[in-house]
């Protein structure tokens, strides 16, 4: 991050540190230090790095997802914004409302 900012500050003809200052100001309130995917780990495959998983491709997954997505289309395109959301709520195992 640190070098973003010295390079963004360079681009725009001016010298880090010097004419602009940069701030560490830590965490804010709700900010994670990690960003942790929903992946489930049973169906992936294990690249050289282990930090890289590839998830194989599912031809019928993806067909269902289509379909699902195609629900959640027409609900909304007919005005049936309750039944849109049901569906998401549905499909979405993760999802929450705020």
């Amino acid at each position: 991050i640190l070098e973003l900012a010295e390079k963004l500050i360079r681009l725009s003809g001016l010298e880090p540190h010097r004419d602009i200052e940069i701030e560490f100001t830590g965490l804010r309130p709700g900010e994670k230090m990690f960003e942790e995917l929903l992946v489930d780990y049973s169906k992936t495959v294990k690249t050289n790095n282990n930090k890289i998983f590839i998830e194989p491709n599912c031809i019928e997954e993806e067909e269902i997802i289509l379909n699902e997505i195609q629900e959640i289309r027409h609900a909304l395109y007919n005005g049936n914004n309750g039944t849109a959301v049901r569906l998401v709520k549905e499909y979405i195992k993760t999802y929450s409302e705020c």
